[in-house]
């Protein structure tokens, strides 16, 4: 029996069958483009044994209870009804094994699925965004009980922008250069789900922050530590309980130790010997401490900064390399800062090597909570030359008052103070300038975010990114602008001739740092050269997007021809009269920088360069590394031991003529 009753109006609800009609032979119904309302009883299909097919589409206030589909229909998607978006099976009759077309909404959509590259639920599915991935993780079940929902998973090294997971519009890369040691830190797992939810009448993605970021890691870009953790790069390491628990104690040794070194550094000129091995026994001490987590990070670099100024100013004719070694560590330090794609034990030891060189005093926040503010991060680096000098004038100005007392000459004569007060300021200079311009540099503006590039976080308004401003103001023209012109080129011009020699012995003695590791010729001008290719460092680094091309090419050319100026000019002081040892340091320190830069742009324009030229750049600066520590350790002992241990006298009465 056929029976087709399409678009005949028919309204109110489907017959029930009390036994009064008989419909054994019916194999074809169609009730389709109706106006039929509610479900089909269960009485209509007990009599239909040879029904095949069943057509109640178009009948938009027909609706089935779940209990009703469980135990008369199944959904079959061996066929299946395709919509833009989503996907619905068919339903076949248990009882003849026949087809039932009928529209998702009779149902609910509850057995309706997201179809590939969607994500949702029933018949609410979404683009898949660009950063994720949607795929349905198993075949529907032939149930009518559960609702099939397809979720979204965000890929390695993407973060779901904005909100805290909730109200998701879209993923952002964390990284602007694809990871390539599966060190992400958004999304480390590759497993996060996020899911679509109705709230309020509207659609909202919201995504599962527990595995968002790497453990320890928080905030925008996961670029945030949680309470009880501090940075390593974009790392977050957990801190030490002795360093949350005693940072008054902390504070206090490392006041002692502090004062402590200086006394003997400015000791060193009367007892080198005996300094250099009490100084070695501190050193010692300290990296004990350091690695059993008793002190932290940072206690260690500041003291350990200090041994690197005094030390330098206590070898005679090994200025240059020094200085030579000091630029490779701090250039080294920023471009490893500059460039995320490092393996992670990479990452940890370049902060064991190079934070000393370049302040990077992160582990703060594990003792003092305020450190890990931006603006008191910075504060606390400007502070730190400035408390290094005050105190080296204050022990000055104790021994001069002692000496009154005692009516002796002053043990720390004012032009040690000059000397040391200058080598603080050129040893500060590219960390305290790099840091200036990464606070007023302008912020980025990216998938309609606004944030600075150092603390991405941060949004660019608000007390603490205001603070931030400030501070890199005032620094910028006291500091990056202030100490070239307004303290270095004056006392070149004022102290030095034109054939490069103080105007006295005495001016000689506190203005050698400045150029003593230039030749003669050069030391009027070389100075001021040398400083501005650190800032000119500084500025592609900094002001530069890491992404662009002109941050290469600025690179390459600062330098090639700083190269060229060490090849035709031979700035450098030589140490032997046989090989032009310095000349030859900087080069291969200029050549070994200019390799890598190129070799990370290389990385970022092109996807076909793997981990092996990232391991190639980490070689040649750990070649370079080892090459500068050894010399350093070989040519300070040879020079500190070949003399007697204490110093001359005719040098003793030198120090003890010059005025204070």
């Amino acid at each position: 029996m056929y029976i087709d009753l399409s678009q005949n109006n028919l309204t109110g609800h489907i017959p029930k069958n009390d036994g009064q009609f008989s419909m054994s032979y019916l194999f074809y119904l169609s009730l389709a483009s109706n106006d039929l309302s509610g479900d089909v009883s269960k009485s209509f299909f007990a009599p239909l044994k040879a029904l095949t097919y069943l057509d109640l589409r178009g009948n938009r206030y027909m609706k089935a209870k779940a209990s009703l589909l469980n135990e008369y229909l199944n959904a079959t998607f061996t066929e299946t009804l395709h919509k833009n978006t989503f996907t619905c099976p068919t339903l076949q009759i248990t009882s003849s094994g026949g087809r039932a077309d009928v529209d998702p909404d009779y149902y609910g959509y509850r057995l309706c699925f997201c179809n590939r590259g969607y994500y949702g639920f029933m018949k609410y599915c979404k683009p898949c965004m660009k950063g994720a991935s949607c795929d349905v993780e198993a075949s529907p079940t032939q149930t009518f009980k559960e609702v099939i929902e397809v979720k979204m998973t965000i890929e390695k090294g993407y973060w779901p922008c904005c909100g805290n997971g909730t109200n998701v519009t879209r993923m952002v890369k964390c990284n602007y250069q694809e990871e390539k040691f599966d060190d992400e830190i958004c999304s480390p797992s590759g497993k996060c789900k996020c899911q679509l939810k109705q709230l309020n009448g509207q659609l909202q993605t919201s995504c599962d922050t527990s595995c968002l970021c790497r453990h320890g890691n928080k905030g925008r870009f996961c670029s945030q530590c949680k309470d009880g953790y501090y940075k390593k790069g974009s790392l977050c390491i957990s801190c030490s309980e002795f360093h949350k628990n005693f940072p008054v104690v902390l504070t206090v040794c490392f006041v002692l130790c502090l004062l402590g070194s200086i006394a003997l550094l400015v000791c060193l000129r009367y007892r080198k010997k005996l300094v250099l091995i009490l100084i070695f026994a501190l050193a010692v001490t300290l990296i004990v401490l350091h690695y059993k987590n008793i002190i932290p990070g940072w206690f260690f670099v500041i003291i350990f900064a200090v041994w690197i100024l005094g030390l330098s100013g206590a070898s005679e004719n090994l200025e240059s390399f020094l200085s030579i070694a000091v630029f490779f560590f701090q250039s080294l330090d920023a471009m490893l800062s500059d460039a995320n794609i490092w393996p992670q034990t990479i990452v940890l030891l370049k902060y064991q090597i190079t934070n000393a060189f370049n302040f990077a005093i992160s582990e703060l926040t594990c003792s003092f909570s305020n450190a890990n503010r931006p603006e008191v991060s910075f504060a606390v680096i400007l502070l730190l030359p400035a408390t290094g000098i005050f105190l080296i004038w204050l022990l000055h100005g104790l021994s001069k008052t002692t000496s009154q007392f005692c009516r002796q000459n002053s043990i720390i004569p004012s032009s040690i103070c000059k000397r040391l007060s200058i080598q603080i300021l050129l040893f500060v200079y590219f960390p305290i300038t790099a840091k200036t311009f990464q606070a007023v540099v302008p912020c980025e503006h990216i998938d309609g975010l606004s944030y600075l590039k150092v603390t991405p976080w941060l949004d660019c308004n608000g007390t603490s990114y205001n603070w931030l401003v400030a501070l890199g103001y005032v620094s910028l023209v006291v500091f990056v602008i202030g100490v070239p012109l307004f303290v270095f080129a004056p006392l070149l011009y004022k102290y030095v001739d034109h054939h490069g020699k103080a105007v006295s012995e005495e001016t000689n003695i506190w203005l050698k740092p400045l150029y003593e590791e230039f030749r003669t010729p050069y030391r009027r001008y070389f100075p001021l050269v040398f400083l501005g290719r650190r800032l000119l460092l500084a500025v592609f680094l900094t002001v530069v997007p890491t992404t662009s091309s002109y941050q290469v090419m600025g690179i390459t050319v600062l330098l090639f021809i700083s190269v060229a100026i060490t090849l035709i000019f031979r700035p450098f002081e030589q140490y032997s009269e046989r090989f032009e040892f310095e000349t030859l340091a900087d080069v291969i320190v200029s050549v070994v920088l200019l390799l890598s830069f190129v070799g990370l742009a290389l990385l970022r324009v092109s996807p076909k360069f793997d981990n092996s030229l990232v391991w190639l750049i980490i070689s040649m600066n750990c070649v370079v590394v080892l090459s500068c520590v050894v010399g350093m350790l070989v040519l300070l002992a040879v020079n500190l031991w070949k003399s007697p241990g204490n110093v001359q006298p005719e040098n003793v009465q030198q120090y003890e003529q010059i005025p204070d």
